[in-house]
């Protein structure tokens, strides 16, 4: 009996070793040999592409929807005039303010206040005895007329004459203001009051050719100041 199951279990033993499998040699790596990099990972790539597509349809669609309201352009403030004119007329957005009057000698002068009310350049002409157009007259308290012998156009203390700023007259900015004085000359040195000043501007635009017009503007009464 003991023989018999020594037999049996060194064949069982045997057996079961037999069945055991032989292990295979790790191969070697050399120190020549990299790994290979890693390829990036796909999904992350396309999701974060995914985001920006994403993204810049819906600001699209938010553009779309909610367009910007368009600023309105800034109000301007209305043209300053003067409150102490003796008189004004309006002519194409050209004001004519009459500021005072006054006699020297043989000589009248009547100041002026001319402002460019429009938002684009005006040139003003008015006229003298340097020229043969229509001009402003000054009538006396016994009905008798006088033309204007000079235009002095006044820039603080320069001054141009009609003459040297040439028949188109003075240009003049928009809503700025130009100071002019009509001289008249050999008229009474001691009248108090103009019965009538008739101011004859003529108003020069240009868009793609100079056009102009003239105008009469009349002021009744004038003062004037000693």
């Amino acid at each position: 009996m003991k023989m018999a199951f020594r037999v049996k279990t060194v064949l069982v033993e045997t057996a079961e070793e037999g069945t055991q499998e032989t292990p295979q040699p790790v191969p070697k790596t050399t120190t020549d040999q990299q790994p290979a990099p890693k390829a990036p990972p796909e999904k992350k790539v396309s999701r974060f592409f995914s985001s920006l597509t994403k993204s810049a349809d819906e600001d699209d669609r938010k553009t779309a929807r909610d367009p910007e309201p368009e600023k309105a352009a800034p109000a301007r403030e209305p043209v300053k005039r003067n409150p102490k004119a003796l008189g004004a007329a309006e002519a194409q957005d050209v004001l004519f303010e009459v500021i005072r009057a006054n006699a020297s000698g043989d000589e009248i002068s009547v100041f002026i206040d001319v402002t460019n009310m429009a938002e684009e350049n005006r040139n003003v002409a008015l006229y003298d005895e340097s020229y043969r157009w229509t001009k402003s007259k000054l009538t006396d308290t016994a009905d008798k007329e006088y033309d204007v012998s000079q235009v002095v156009i006044w820039k603080g203390q320069q001054k141009t004459s009609m003459y040297e700023a040439g028949s188109r007259g003075i240009p003049i900015d928009p809503r700025t203001t130009q100071a002019v004085q009509l001289i008249f000359k050999k008229a009474p040195s001691n009248l108090k009051t103009i019965k009538k000043l008739a101011i004859h501007p003529y108003i020069y635009q240009r868009k793609i050719f100079w056009t102009w017009q003239e105008h009469d503007l009349v002021f009744q009464n004038v003062r004037m100041s000693r």
